[in-house]
């Protein structure tokens, strides 16, 4: 594959534009919320399924791409036109499916995709590397130990973990899957940034990678979106404003059994076709209780873990990150 940005939106050119830049990560950092924002950008096309996870090809044949193609619609069912409304996940394996994905493109400078498992993966940076070797990569890294309970907490609202984070957190050291569905937890893995930051310092020029903290998301919402336009050629003066936080946790838990029941129905997927946008909207406005916070000793835990590789991203990044340190 080439990638492209052809300057007229003929039909051949919709067929073969591939994306030029790419917002990798991490998971549960903001990036639901970025990607947003630039869909909304006169300036970029951005795949209408955030994460199709394509350059990712060892994480889309696990246990994990198999349980969440059970949840969601298949790729193909976007490609044939007749989804409701595209999936936030895919794990697309053909590149006539991915490339279907930017079938809309009308000409816009900026075309990109928001896949996080790009940043955990192994091979993407590579993958991505080969087919667009001038893209521009978008990262925005959180605090390792909030990442991790954020993370946690996003399975435990959707009844797919039966225990504490504790005992999550052991599984996870085992190697153990979910009793109640095979999610692949990563709560310390995907929180070791150093190497994930190597493999792209390794296959683009520095100047090409972004490295955005979240707490900078936090404070500066429309500043840190005008970055990353300024970064992938978008003009920022034009950055849409950012309304609130996407896929950001709360306290709406599902029993265990519940997650597992929907998980393995597939229902969810046709449920949400019968939901109109407007109701779906609706609930998610509805206020929720805040989540418990984090017991002190286990954070404690976690930042010891995290401290070698915080340390060592500082130097790979040139800031200081002595707040994750505690």
């Amino acid at each position: 594959m080439s990638a492209g940005t052809e300057d007229a939106p003929t039909q051949q050119a919709i067929s073969t534009v591939l994306p030029n830049f790419f917002l990798v990560g991490a998971m549960r950092a903001g990036t639901t919320t970025v990607a947003a924002a630039l869909a909304d950008h006169p300036d970029v096309y951005f795949s209408p399924i955030k994460e199709p996870c394509y350059f990712s090809e060892e994480v889309r044949s696990t246990a994990f791409a198999q349980w969440h193609r059970a949840r969601i619609l298949d790729p193909e069912v976007y490609v044939r036109g007749d989804m409701a409304e595209p999936a936030h996940i895919a794990f697309v394996q053909d590149e006539a499916t991915y490339r279907a994905l930017f079938r809309g493109w009308s000409g816009q400078p900026c075309i990109g995709e928001g896949s996080t498992e790009y940043l955990i993966s192994s091979v993407a940076a590579e993958r991505i590397a080969e087919v667009a070797p001038d893209a521009k990569i978008v990262m925005i890294l959180r605090d390792p130990v909030a990442r991790a309970y954020s993370e946690y907490l996003m399975y435990l609202s959707h009844g797919r973990i039966p225990e504490g984070f504790e005992a999550a957190l052991l599984r996870e050291a085992e190697g153990r899957a979910s009793p109640i569905v095979p999610v692949l937890e990563r709560y310390v893995s995907a929180g070791r940034y150093a190497a994930q930051i190597e493999r792209y310092f390794a296959r683009f020029p520095r100047e090409n990678v972004l490295i955005l903290l979240f707490d900078e998301l936090l404070s500066d919402p429309v500043g840190a979106v005008r970055r990353i336009c300024a970064h992938i050629g978008a003009r920022p003066e034009l950055a849409p404003p950012i309304v609130g936080r996407q896929n950001a946790s709360s306290l709406s838990i599902r029993p265990p059994v519940f997650g597992e029941v929907i998980a393995k129905s597939g229902v969810k997927p046709r449920l949400a076709r019968l939901i109109p946008k407007s109701l779906k909207e609706t609930l998610k406005a509805l206020p929720r209780a805040k989540p418990p916070p984090l017991p002190e000793d286990v954070g404690n835990h976690l930042r010891a873990l995290f401290r070698e590789d915080i340390l060592r991203q500082q130097d790979l990044i040139g800031r200081d990150l002595g707040a994750w340190l505690g």
